[in-house]
């Protein structure tokens, strides 16, 4: 049998492709997820569907994976931070807590996912559930004599980490060189950065005991002591925004090859997606549309996949007023050229099962699986195996059987339940909505 070709994947350290091998058995994936504070818009959505073809990607080639996928509930100690209720919550006869408020919108971004058909990560971690974690993490921190206290919480000396930025291609120098006043009293370096935020208790919504007073934990302290609660010391990918590279990740990263204090890499691949665009600017938080916004009796949810795997997830991505109505007539015309004697009656999900199941005869069919394979390991490229799809629906001189099997590949690795879609359900103007286990 012919062999699939290598997994091949940017990784954001190295600014190059490389040829993908876990340090184990099972490939532990890291994800930084959504603030749970107010609905998660489309363009977190986006970000997270190159990484469930990723996922896909892994399955097809024979790897089995654990995924984190982090939920953010504790909100960092944001003076004037205010959380949106939702409508549903807003007519509760009690106001809502905070926790209240975040459960529904965990709940309501694993909705969102299972609607557009992501696999399910194997846990959504929420932040404020590991705070002892976080606690000692610190502490080791403190220890090992990476941290120092001020007046204003618990603080990571950059001076002491070896490497610090390089994630970022960060020039410390020249931030050391044009440091302002305008930082926390008390701080060594100008890019150290809370492990630990002091809060007033009559000022914030949250906070917690701690060993450096009642307060917050700092922006990248869950990551670091989440990832190691759950998947070990080592990450074989972390995944999140290009926006985080800079700092988050690079922050991240200081904390947690500083406890780990071995000089071996914390995380062997670092992938990054680009943003979601709206007439050229990013898509933000109380601006951006969600996924109830987009969809509806005009545009299936699988349109909203359609669309979104039709931008390489390294690559700006804008949307248009009918970026969706457009997806939903390509993904219509897709559909009504699939005959229904070649729809698969039963799932395939790696590589070597497809390759078995061609006919020998089959050469056409053989060469398009090449090809979807070819496009999937070439870093996650959804928008070259979508070309492959419509070559697969549009040839004849691949077989019936054939084309199932490729149809039944096609949907392992882009997820577009092409086996259950019809004409007529793609003109419903009601449908039901997948709903995902409670975090």
């Amino acid at each position: 049998m012919p062999a699939a070709s290598p997994l091949r994947l940017y990784n954001s350290m190295s600014r190059d492709l490389e040829d993908f091998s876990p340090i184990g058995q099972e490939v532990r994936i890291f994800s930084c997820g959504p603030l749970v504070f107010s609905p998660a818009h489309l363009g977190m959505i986006r970000g997270a569907i190159g990484f469930d073809v990723m996922r896909r990607t892994l399955r097809w080639k024979g790897f089995k994976s654990k995924h984190v996928f982090m939920v953010t509930d504790v909100n960092k100690g944001r003076e004037g931070f205010s959380p949106t209720i939702p409508d549903e919550l807003a007519e509760t006869p009690a106001p809502p807590s905070l926790g209240d408020i975040t459960s529904y919108y965990t709940q309501a971004f694993q909705n969102d996912l299972a609607t557009l058909n992501f696999l399910r990560a194997d846990t959504y971690a929420r932040s404020s559930h590991y705070i002892p974690e976080m606690i000692d993490f610190a502490g080791v921190l403190v220890d090992k004599g990476y941290a120092y206290t001020a007046d204003s919480g618990l603080y990571f000396d950059t001076a002491r980490a070896a490497g610090y930025g390089s994630l970022g291609q960060l020039n410390v120098a020249a931030q050391r060189e044009g440091a302002t006043s305008e930082r926390p009293a008390g701080l060594r370096n100008p890019a150290d950065f809370a492990l630990w935020r002091a809060a007033d208790p009559a000022r914030s919504l949250m906070g917690w005991d701690s060993p450096w007073g009642w307060g917050l934990p700092g922006a990248h302290l869950g990551c670091s002591a989440i990832s190691a609660t759950l998947l070990g010391d080592r990450l074989d990918i972390h995944t999140g925004g290009k926006h985080h590279r800079q700092l988050h990740h690079v922050n991240e990263l200081a904390q947690s090859e500083s406890y780990l204090e071995d000089s071996r890499p914390w995380v062997s691949y670092w992938l990054h997606h680009d943003m979601l665009t709206f007439g050229a600017l990013p898509m933000t938080r109380g601006t951006a549309p969600t996924l109830a916004d987009v969809t509806g009796p005009d545009v299936h949810p699988m349109a909203c996949r359609l669309f979104l795997l039709g931008g390489h997830y390294r690559r700006p991505q804008a949307v248009t007023a009918e970026a969706f109505r457009g997806a939903q007539n390509t993904l219509r015309r897709l559909v009504a050229r699939i005959p229904a004697a070649d729809l698969p009656t039963s799932d395939i999900e790696t590589y070597e099962e497809a390759l078995a199941r061609i006919p020998a005869t089959d050469s056409a069919a053989t060469q398009l699986l090449h090809r979807l394979d070819d496009a999937v390991s070439n870093d996650l490229n959804s928008p070259q195996a979508l070309a492959v799809l419509q070559q697969i629906v549009q040839s004849s001189e691949v077989s019936s059987e054939g084309r199932r099997v490729l149809i039944a590949a096609t949907d392992a690795l882009l997820g577009l339940r092409l086996r259950s879609l019809t004409p007529a359900g793609l003109t419903a103007s009601r449908r039901p909505v997948p709903t995902a286990a409670h975090a």
